[in-house]
C-alpha cells in the first residue's frame, strides 16, 4: 500500500512538473515581442540617419527610412536586427507574428506620410527640404483585441511609449500618425503633423494615456 501510494505521489509530481513546464513554454514572450522589435526599428532608423545613408530629395540631409528600405538594406547593419519575417500587407503596415507596425515619416511641411501614400513625393517636394524626412513615428499594435496587449510608439528622440489599460487600437488601419504626440491645442494643427512632442506619462493626441515602456 505504501508503495502504491508513493508511486501515485511520484507520477502526480511529474505531469505536475510536466504541466508547469509546457504553460512556462506557452507563455514565454515570442523572441520577437513588440516593444522589442519597435526598439530595434528605432535604433536601426537612428543609425541610418548617423551614417547618412538615405538623402531621397539630394539636399545633403541624411532621413529616415520607411520599412521597405530597412528590410531590403540587408548589407547595412542597421538591418540586422530587423526581423526577416516582418512583411507588408498594404497602406504602409507591416505585419509580424501578433501584431502590425507602421513608420511615419515628416514630408516638407511637416505632415506624416506612410510609404505606400501616393500623395508622397520627396523628388516633387517644395518648400523647406531642411524639415524633410527629420521626424519620424513608429506604431505597434495587436491585430486582435486582447487583454493586457499594449499598442506602442516610438520617436526619434529615443522615447519609447506604450498605452496604459485599454485601448481601441485592434486589427486595420491603426493609429493615427499624431496619436502618441502631446495635443497641439496653441494651433489649429490637422491631425497628422509630427512636430510636437510624445506624450511621456500623458494623454495623447488620441484622448489615451500614453506611458513610458520599461524595458
Amino acid at each position: 500500500m505504501g508503495r502504491m501510494l508513493l508511486l501515485a505521489l511520484t507520477i502526480a509530481a511529474g505531469v505536475g512538473a510536466f504541466g508547469y513546464y509546457r504553460g512556462r513554454q506557452e507563455s514565454a514572450p515570442s523572441e520577437w515581442a513588440p516593444k522589442l522589435v519597435i526598439r530595434n526599428l528605432l535604433r536601426a532608423e537612428n543609425l541610418l540617419v548617423s551614417t547618412r545613408v538615405f538623402d531621397r530629395n539630394k539636399d545633403g540631409n541624411a532621413e529616415y527610412a520607411f520599412l521597405t528600405e530597412l528590410t531590403t538594406a540587408s548589407e547595412l547593419p542597421a538591418a540586422r536586427s530587423i526581423p526577416k519575417a516582418l512583411a507588408p500587407v498594404g497602406e504602409g503596415i507591416w505585419g509580424l507574428e501578433d501584431y502590425y507596425y507602421q513608420v511615419w515619416i515628416s514630408d516638407v511641411f511637416g505632415t506624416a506620410r506612410h510609404e505606400d501614400d501616393p500623395g508622397f513625393d520627396p523628388d516633387e517636394a517644395s518648400g523647406d527640404h531642411r524639415r524633410f524626412g527629420t521626424a519620424i513615428a513608429i506604431y505597434a499594435w495587436p491585430k486582435q483585441a486582447k487583454p493586457g496587449a499594449p499598442a506602442y510608439f516610438a520617436a526619434e528622440d529615443g522615447t519609447v511609449l506604450e498605452t496604459a489599460g485599454a485601448h481601441p487600437y485592434f486589427g486595420l488601419p491603426g493609429p493615427e500618425p499624431d496619436a502618441a504626440l502631446v495635443p497641439d491645442e496653441a494651433t489649429a494643427r490637422e491631425r497628422g503633423e509630427l512636430r510636437v512632442k510624445p506624450a511621456r506619462n500623458a494623454l495623447g493626441a488620441d484622448g489615451i494615456t500614453w506611458i513610458v515602456t520599461a524595458f
